[in-house]
């Protein structure tokens, strides 16, 4: 048998029980928060008569739609709901399509599958856990019924199953808390992508692989120094994400209608990050190489990263003063910079660019100031900005305002959750010690 189809049927008969009962047990601890468990089927209460009137009419053309070209228009018609960003919409059309083919034929069992898997779709972007783990369960017992009709529709089973571990690794990293379970979860998912692409199942533009990789190499990222390391090695995967841009820049130089998918919204976010965490992890040659097959993707605070990481390296091979020449025009560039960029990416950049100033800086009480300033005028909450000024009092020797500043800096990082700070502080806090 396909050693995928053995494959999925050997883990969801492990994990489906425990997703039932993680489940129930959730509810039975949030019974209290649970207002209205119809949530859902009941938005159109809010609506007025124009909204109403429109709402069923696309119900109805849903209808019609689906029985003229079946489960294949499924996609099509989330598609139109969500552009506005209308998602509570869309779990309740799923709700109405799942009601209204209910029957155990192939096309039903297709339709609802498609259907299901693009209302978890919506709920992530909802943040909603209890219905994304309530439609999971369903999710995933429907994909026993697609593999009952093994080998007919194998593209489409294949493609289900990538889903499935897909949605098992949100579920897994923000629901259960289950980091490394999660990547597992992550790496078999981009395998059958890998191998769908490979026989032709799907194609580089639509395939969507470079996305699974970013996951898989920022998450890698993140747990490199847990027991992960010593079982998962990123090279093979930073090769394949060469190898996969140099496919997408021809196939795009081809069909240059599709390009603004790329060149804009999520899929460049997810190329930048990826990029980033490829540079950190010390491929250069790789990273180098990424931008110059397709420069355009690539985001000018990317490319400031990499030139203030540059010249961090710089510092005891150059002098002092030529490094801050390069700062300085950098900073210029920063400037401008920011009137095009989210606030977070400034704090990332200004983090990186201060830490950099605190090793080349002779007056340290000076730049403090300054960082404690822009600290107070757009990042009052910043943990980052926290850590800098931890820097500094460490560079002037003053241990007790360091350690009083990275205790409080902890513990506001537990509360959030945020195991980078967490990780770094513990160092610091260790060394003080």
């Amino acid at each position: 048998m396909d050693l995928f189809i053995q494959g999925i049927k050997s883990d969801i008969s492990l994990e489906l029980p425990e997703v039932e009962k993680f489940y129930q047990e959730y509810r039975d601890l949030n019974t209290v928060f649970i207002e209205n468990e119809n949530k859902y089927d009941d938005i159109l209460t809010n609506y007025g008569t124009e909204d109403l009137k429109f709402a069923l009419g696309f119900l109805s053309s849903i209808y019609k739609n689906i029985e003229k070209q079946g489960y294949q228009v499924i996609n099509a018609v989330f598609d139109a709901t969500e552009r506005y960003g209308e998602y509570e919409l869309s779990v309740f059309y799923g709700n109405r399509i799942l009601e209204k083919y209910n029957e155990t034929s192939a096309e039903d069992i297709l339709i609802r599958i498609e259907t299901l898997r693009r209302v978890l779709s919506a709920l992530l972007n909802l943040d909603d856990k209890l219905f994304f783990n309530e439609y999971l369960i369903k999710y995933t017992k429907e994909l026993e019924n697609l593999l009952s009709l093994y080998p007919s529709y194998i593209k489409e089973i294949y493609s289900h199953i990538s889903d499935w571990y897909q949605f098992m690794y949100f579920y897994s990293l923000t629901i259960t808390g289950d980091d490394e379970k999660a990547f597992g979860f992550l790496l078999k998912s981009y395998q059958i992508r890998k191998h769908m692409l490979e026989e032709g199942m799907s194609d580089i533009i639509t395939g969507n692989n470079i996305l699974y990789i970013a996951n898989i190499i920022g998450l890698y990222s993140q747990l490199k120094d847990t027991l992960l390391s010593l079982a998962f090695s990123p090279e093979e995967y930073v090769e394949e994400f060469l190898k996969e841009v140099k496919q997408l820049k021809s196939a795009l130089d081809k069909k240059p209608s599709r390009k603004d998918f790329f060149l804009k919204g999520y899929f460049r976010k997810y190329y930048n990050e990826l990029l980033t965490n490829i540079y950190v992890l010390g491929f250069h040659d790789e990273h180098r190489e990424i931008i110059e097959v397709f420069p355009e993707i690539v985001n000018k605070d990317h490319l400031i990263m990499v030139e203030i990481d540059k010249l961090f390296k710089e510092i005891g091979e150059k002098e002092p003063e030529e490094i801050r020449k390069k700062v300085s025009s950098l900073k210029r560039e920063i400037d401008i910079l920011f009137n095009n960029i989210s606030r977070s990416k400034q704090e990332q950049i200004l983090y990186l660019y201060y830490n950099l100033l605190i090793e080349i800086e002779e007056n340290l009480e000076n730049l403090l100031r300054e960082i404690k300033t822009v600290k107070e005028k757009k990042f009052r909450s910043s943990l980052l900005f926290d850590m800098l000024q931890i820097k500094v009092f460490l560079k002037q020797d003053k241990r007790e305002e360091a350690k009083d500043i990275a205790l409080n800096v902890r513990e506001k990082a537990i509360i959030e959750n945020n195991r980078f700070i967490i990780d770094a502080v513990n160092r610091i806090l260790d060394e003080l010690n």
